[in-house]
């Protein structure tokens, strides 16, 4: 039984690693969230790096919306990644000179400019090490991918509300060269 309290990273952690191991369902995760979040709304006291955004990505944990093909929207995958990045683990090199980044490697509030948009009907995003979840206040479901290229950070995000296979590309860089060349990168992982 989880007692509805403000959660903190470590909590957050412990819950995520329950669900993965068995010693809690998903179903007992929902109910948690809900009552914490009727009782804490928005106001919940952790940075992203500490895991704001995964509590909140819990809304989805037995989700299983007729346009994802996967069980859960949030699949075990994603919840190791949670994990992972609230152990600040580093992410990895997932191509020649292309680095996955975690939220927790990321400087907070970074500014990050709207690039482009992709088609993504070559399946890039399944491609890369995404997580899904919901990182706005409007709980889209979402799922990203923090990559560093050439001193730049990019943030590819795919939006399933919209039944579209599009892929929206923000970075620290508006170098549509190097975006470019990224992108040619990532067609071939």
């Amino acid at each position: 039984m989880l007692l509805v309290k403000t959660p903190d990273k470590a909590q957050l952690k412990s819950i995520v690693t329950r669900v993965l191991a068995g010693e809690l369902s998903r179903e007992e995760v929902l109910t948690w969230f809900s009552a914490v979040h009727a009782r804490c709304g928005w106001k919940l006291p952790i940075s992203p790096h500490q895991g704001y955004w995964y509590f909140y990505s819990l809304k989805y944990i037995t989700d299983n919306e007729p346009y994802v093909a996967d069980r859960y929207f949030l699949r075990d995958e994603d919840l190791h990644e949670y994990i992972a990045d609230l152990s600040a683990l580093p992410g990895e090199e997932i191509a020649d000179g292309v680095k996955h980044m975690r939220v927790s490697e990321l400087p907070e509030n970074e500014l990050r400019w709207p690039l482009t948009i992709l088609e993504d009907a070559a399946g890039l995003m399944q491609r890369l090490p995404g997580v899904r979840g919901t990182f706005e206040t409007h709980l889209d479901m979402l799922e990203h991918c923090h990559l560093a290229y050439a001193g730049a950070h990019y943030l590819f995000v795919r939006q399933f509300d919209e039944l579209s296979p599009a892929i929206m590309v923000l970075g620290t860089s508006r170098d549509q060269d190097q975006l470019a060349q990224l992108v040619e990168i990532l067609e071939r992982v």
